[in-house]
């Protein structure tokens, strides 16, 4: 493994394991700043209701007290940042991609054939196959396609969906689940060029048109950027699920599971992306 990629990979869990730090001791003053809003919304409520005798009363060091308590809370207390949520939401969906592109390589070591790479491959597929379902990444997806206009593409997902889960038992097999995999991919193509679509007539606009229309902030925008990629891992996906169809057997290019794995990735990941604009 290059040490470039793996110190980048190193350095984003640092980040956000601090990130995390961050939020966790923010979290331990919530009670304290709560105490200081009740205190201060009191002496709100009792300095605007003073009577007009109240005057006699000299108001003291109260203004220097004010003055000192105000900046010391700024001090001690920076500000929390705004987060940018629809850049968060962006960021999940590139983060989304490049895990992607890890489990894409990890399942070809397998393809090696020695004893190391094939174990190698097993025992890390999988554990990333676990930690979609622990995600929830199906149920993600259906969430974002119950915001599509029509509701067989949710539909077909499903049953993409139950017949792998069918494939998986041993029960259904390789040609029709592969099949009705591709039926779903290119039925949400369908399904968001419709969308994309400027006026009623006109023809469904090719990828990088889609792309721009449905992208935040247009072609100028990242989420563009990565719907550009997704196009080529789109033309992938069904690609290699045809070549199932044709019952072709052979390395993790056409291995269903892996398969299945990297369509809920990228499905995921331009869903996101488009979601704003849904």
């Amino acid at each position: 493994m290059n040490n470039d990629k793996l110190e980048n990979r190193k350095s984003k869990l640092e980040y956000l394991k601090n990130w995390l730090l961050a939020i966790k001791q923010a979290k331990e003053l919530v009670p304290k700043v709560q105490k200081e809003i009740e205190k201060t919304e009191w002496e709100i409520e009792a300095l605007s209701n003073t009577p007009d005798e109240a005057s006699e009363i000299p108001f003291g060091d109260m203004t220097i007290l004010f003055d000192s308590d105000l900046e010391t809370l700024e001090q001690a207390l920076p500000m929390i940042p705004k987060f940018r949520v629809r850049a968060v939401s962006t960021s999940d969906a590139v983060s989304t991609s490049g895990t992607a592109s890890v489990y894409e390589y990890v399942s070809r070591v397998g393809d090696i054939g020695t004893p190391n790479a094939c174990e190698f491959s097993e025992y890390f597929t999988e554990k990333y196959q676990e930690i979609q379902l622990v995600h929830g990444r199906p149920n993600e997806i259906r969430n974002f396609l119950k915001k599509l206009p029509h509701e067989n593409i949710l539909d077909r997902f499903n049953r993409a969906e139950k017949i792998y889960m069918e494939f998986r038992a041993g029960v259904a097999k390789r040609t029709p689940t592969a099949m009705e995999m591709r039926t779903f991919l290119n039925g949400l193509i369908g399904e968001l060029s419709q969308i994309a679509k400027q006026w009623e007539k006109e023809n469904s606009p090719p990828w990088n048109v889609m792309a721009e229309r449905l992208s935040n902030g247009g072609a100028e925008g990242a989420d563009y950027q990565e719907m550009l990629r997704q196009e080529r891992v789109h033309s992938s996906l069904l690609s290699r699920l045809a070549d199932v169809g044709k019952d072709r057997e052979g390395s993790s290019v056409t291995n269903l599971n892996h398969i299945w794995t990297e369509l809920l990735d990228h499905v995921f990941t331009i869903l996101t992306i488009t979601q704003v604009n849904i």
